[in-house]
Parts: structure tokens; C-alpha cells; sequence
């Protein structure tokens, strides 16, 4: 748990407690938590905080007031920037060694490219292989969802006929494709109907593994993939893990490894329960299903 400095007197709104004496919580909080002042209880004492809206009033004696706060993304920022500092000065590097060693062998250009020119291109092509390997693994998964996606609608095109022929084509059947998703089995079916009879002509299942994240679009990917018998890419059964909570996901709070509960993660929850993935000595945070999770799109 990060370690803060604290003082023991009565919080202003607006200032971030640390729970050090939990009394009266209902279960709403635990030793351990941050949280930040929204309103006093004038009329007793004691305050009300933003992150738990249903949580009773915290007496004074609770907790004590943090001064000294950074939170984990203010972390996060200043240590993407040093490394991109470190990156920067490796690079120039690399572009000195390298107009050095060509400065005076022209032939090392390709036809119809000055050494400007040339430079530039490899410039770019260094930046965007660091792009690449710097991506968080939030990022990177969802690239592989975009990819999912993109792969079902490129294997349910239909086959471009007129009336009861149309349909997506398995082998030599016409048929329309069903989708069946169950979050709570983290399983995802699909049923591939023949246009005129109904008749299940081909089945895809795809099961997430217990430690793995569920998300629905990887998983018809996997599933529809199975039931026409074309190639999966292996990005979609090796898909990296989210590390961070965002928006739209579903986590599930354990505490002394026995499950406790379940939240849909919403804008009005979320520093919450980011708090609580990193710092809380009390909650083990797990993210179970991605599936609308609003990850930021990388360029």
C-alpha cells in the first residue's frame, strides 16, 4: 500500500482522507482507502465523500487527511515523459552515427532519394517501431478487439446474390450466421443456419479461460473462425491482458482470495477503482470482461 503523509484533523472539501480507523462503514470502506471530501457533516461532524455515494457519513476519528497526495496517473505521466526523454536522446544519437557513417558515400542512397529524403524516412520508420513497443498493453489489446471486429465482418460478407441465395457461404451451404453471447459462462456461440431450411449446418464455440479477460468481439471472432474452418489469427487466443481500468469494464473485488463482489465501471466510480486496483492493501481488483470497455484509440 503507498505510503502518505498525513495529518490528523478535520478534512475540508475537496482534500483526499486515508481510512485509518474504520468504525462505521456499513461495508462501504475499508482501512486503507483514499478518498476525497465531497461535503461536512455540519450538524454531528464527520464528512461525506464522492467515491461512495451510499456509504453513512465518516466521523472524524476515521480517517486522516492527506497532504502530500499524487495520484497514480500524475506517476504514470511524469514516467512516460522520462522515458520518452531517454528515447529522444537515443534517437539523436543514432541520427549523428548514422549521417556520419553515409556522409560521404552517396551510393548508400537509393535511386532518386537525396539524403534528406533519406534520413527523414528512416527517422520515421525508428519512431514508429518505438510507437510500437511502447504501447500499453491496454493499447495493444485493443488493437487485437479492433481486429476481431474486423475480421467477423470480413467472414460475414454475404456472397453478393439475389433473394433466398443470399448469405455467408460455408463450403458449399448458404447461410445466415447467430450469434449467441453469455457473459456470465464467458462463452460465445455461433450458429450458422442454411438460408432455406433453418437447419444448423455449422456451429463455432469459443470459452474464455478462467484467468483470462471475456470480451464478446474476440470471441465471435474465434467462434465464426471454427465454424467455417478458416485461419485464426493467434493475436485473438494471445490477446494481452488490460492493466488499467477504464470505463465500460466489469471487475470483481476479492478480498483474503474469496470473490466479495461485482462492478460495472462507470465514469462516476472509475479514479475509485483505479485507487483500489493499485494501492489498496485490502482489495485485490481483477478485470473479468472488456467487452465495452472505452479504451483510447492509439495511433
Amino acid at each position: 500500500m503507498t505510503k502518505f503523509k498525513t495529518e490528523k484533523r478535520k478534512a475540508h472539501v475537496g482534500e483526499r482522507i486515508l481510512i485509518t480507523n474504520e468504525e462505521y462503514s456499513e461495508g462501504q470502506y475499508r482501512n486503507g482507502d483514499v478518498l476525497t471530501v465531497s461535503e461536512l457533516r455540519n450538524s454531528f461532524g464527520g464528512v461525506y465523500v464522492t467515491e461512495r455515494p451510499l456509504a453513512p457519513f465518516i466521523d472524524h476519528n476515521e480517517y486522516e487527511v492527506i497532504v502530500d497526495y499524487q495520484s497514480h496517473n500524475e506517476q504514470f505521466v511524469l514516467t512516460r515523459l522520462f522515458d520518452a526523454e531517454a528515447q529522444i536522446d537515443e534517437l539523436q544519437r543514432k541520427v549523428a552515427k548514422l549521417e556520419a557513417q553515409i556522409a560521404d558515400k552517396p551510393t548508400l542512397f537509393p535511386r532518386g532519394h537525396s539524403k534528406t529524403s533519406y534520413v527523414e524516412a528512416m527517422i520515421e520508420n525508428h519512431f514508429e517501431q518505438l510507437w510500437a513497443e511502447k504501447k500499453t498493453p491496454n493499447q495493444r489489446r485493443a488493437d487485437v478487439i479492433k481486429q476481431a471486429r474486423e475480421y467477423v465482418v470480413e467472414h460475414t460478407k454475404h456472397n453478393g446474390r439475389a433473394g433466398r441465395n443470399s448469405g455467408v457461404m460455408v463450403g458449399n451451404y448458404v447461410t445466415i450466421p447467430e450469434f449467441i453471447v453469455n457473459a456470465e459462462k464467458r462463452t460465445v456461440v455461433v450458429l450458422m443456419k442454411g438460408v432455406n431450411c433453418g437447419k444448423i449446418l455449422a456451429k463455432g464455440i469459443a470459452k474464455c479461460a478462467p484467468d483470462d479477460v471475456f470480451n464478446a468481439d474476440i470471441g465471435k471472432a474465434i467462434a465464426l473462425g471454427r465454424a467455417k474452418g478458416v485461419e485464426i489469427p493467434q493475436e485473438f487466443f494471445n490477446a494481452p491482458k488490460p492493466t488499467e481500468v477504464v470505463v465500460g469494464m466489469v471487475v470483481k473485488y476479492f478480498k483474503d482470495g474469496g470473490f466479495k463482489f461485482t462492478y460495472d465501471v462507470s465514469s462516476h466510480v472509475l479514479d475509485t477503482i483505479r485507487r483500489d486496483a493499485v494501492e489498496s492493501s485490502i482489495w485485490d481488483v481483477k478485470i473479468v470482461d472488456d467487452t465495452e470497455a472505452q479504451y483510447e484509440v492509439s495511433a
